[in-house]
């Protein structure tokens, strides 16, 4: 069974979802349970990536029995300006 974590910063930026938007976000993590492996990211980047909605975007990685929360962006460009910046 995997174990979900969140770091500190998807922690605070899941809080501060609105309540619609926490609904979804828990539905993602519920599918990267049943299925962990998502889309991996471009460039390198240690990260899968899976999209909650249009314009939502759930970062993780996996390290063996855990599934770790890196970042929960609720607009696209937040998601884009952090990708960017590993280019």
């Amino acid at each position: 069974m995997m174990r979900i974590e969140f770091s500190e910063i998807a922690k605070k930026e899941f809080l501060d979802l609105d309540n619609p938007l926490q609904i979804k976000f828990k539905s993602a993590i519920e599918k990267i349970i049943d299925n962990p492996i998502q889309c991996h990211l471009k460039y390198g980047i240690p990260s899968h990536v899976i999209n909650v909605g249009k314009q939502s975007r759930l970062i993780y990685n996996m390290v063996d029995d855990r599934i770790i929360i890196l970042h929960c962006f609720a607009v696209h460009s937040d998601y884009e300006k952090w990708f960017k910046s590993y280019r």
